[in-house]
């Protein structure tokens, strides 16, 4: 991702990218002062480049890591509307058939094709939780993925939420023999695609445990916000993303 312009209008102050950690990053700018039906507009270009994904071809190597602290471990924990710690997730990751003898790949495959071959999707332009899921057995891109996301970490292998525009996909973590550590994507919503991915849309973020600026609670996506101090009303933020052509 190269950063080419940050673009505001007077009265606009100090915009810059900050990095946000956990896979995401902000634009922070501020507004000295703006009157009931002003509008005014922050535009960022950038360059996104994107590797294609394939599957590696030796997946018999990999294994699951042993030492999930450090940065694995918000990827093992619970995040909005995914309650890997919950007694029915915990209770089904332990139920699902998976040998324990067979590669990591191959056990983290049996999830996978657990949750595809048992929730069926069904667009909800509401996110729901990943119980929600499990219970009513449906659930669209965001809760199939938070529902394979969920039953990986309730197994110790760490899992987050990638989010490109107008979907959300899942990736695990496992180890090749040097000991490094790999994040491998998978379609938990759509056709089949394990360890690569065909969506060439940018990545927008990746992770689930994000922290609004001026909110206290983590929320699973990375949200434009913008507050007021001192005013009579909060104003809106209205976010546009849109690809521009090659200059």
């Amino acid at each position: 991702v190269e950063l080419l312009s940050i673009d505001s209008p007077d009265g606009v102050h100090g915009a810059k990218i900050r990095e946000a950690g956990k896979g995401s990053s902000n634009v922070y700018f501020k507004i000295a002062r703006m009157s009931a039906g002003d509008e005014l507009t922050v535009t960022v270009t950038m360059r996104i480049e994107k590797l294609a994904s394939e599957p590696p071809e030796n997946t018999d190597r990999f294994v699951f890591s042993t030492d999930n602290r450090g940065a694995l471990r918000p990827f093992l924990t619970p995040s909005e509307n995914i309650e890997s710690r919950d007694a029915r997730i915990r209770s089904l990751a332990e139920s699902i058939p998976v040998d324990p003898q067979a590669p990591a790949w191959n056990q983290v495959e049996t999830i996978y094709n657990w949750v595809r071959d048992n929730v069926e999707y069904r667009f909800n332009p509401e996110m729901q939780s990943s119980l929600t899921a499990l219970e009513n057995r449906v659930g669209d891109c965001e809760e199939l993925s938070g529902l394979f996301i969920a039953i990986c970490r309730a197994r110790e292998i760490p899992a987050r939420a990638v989010w490109i525009p107008d979907h959300t996909y899942p990736e695990f973590y496992l180890l090749d023999e040097q000991g490094e550590g790999h994040w491998f994507p998978c379609q938990a919503a759509g056709s089949f695609a394990f360890g690569h991915m065909p969506e060439a849309k940018p990545i927008l973020q990746k992770g689930d445990k994000f922290r609004t600026l001026g909110e206290r609670d983590e929320k699973r996506y990375n949200q434009p916000s913008l507050t007021a101090a001192n005013g009579t009303s909060n104003p809106t933020v209205t976010w546009i993303m849109q690809r521009v052509d090659e200059r």
